[in-house]
């Protein structure tokens, strides 16, 4: 009987253990579930800005801030722009190096057949 009781005791003890840190962990959840929700309002409120809503509240040193960010955005932006022209340049390039490599042997095709006399079929990899 002494043994039972002592197990009850035990397990009893555990149960309350293990209901503390149950609890403790629920309540570390809660709050970074509202730290969570915060950050999400900030930067909703921070996005609606950015979008030039709800500027009214703003003071001029926001206002100073939020054109810096998109002065910033703008340089980004053009820049990457740029970085996208100059690669469309380059394929350009090689593109039209290619187009008169053909065009050259094209014409090498036709000065032989008219000197040749010799009726020729266009093709450009290869006379036939």
């Amino acid at each position: 009987m002494q043994e039972t009781l002592k197990r009850y005791k035990i397990h009893a003890r555990d149960l309350c253990s293990n209901s503390r840190a149950s609890e403790e962990g629920t309540q570390q959840r809660m709050h970074e579930v509202t730290v969570v929700a915060e950050n999400i309002d900030l930067l909703e409120d921070s996005k609606r800005k950015l979008m030039g809503e709800n500027l009214e509240s703003c003071s001029w040193n926001e206002l100073h801030e939020l054109e810096d960010q998109m002065e910033r955005g703008l340089r980004n932006i053009r820049g990457r722009k740029n970085q996208l022209l100059e690669e469309q340049v380059e394929q350009l390039k090689d593109w039209e190096r290619q187009l008169q490599e053909e065009n050259a042997l094209l014409q090498k095709q036709v000065s032989y057949c008219s000197s040749q006399s010799v009726i020729c079929f266009k093709s450009p990899s290869r006379l036939i």
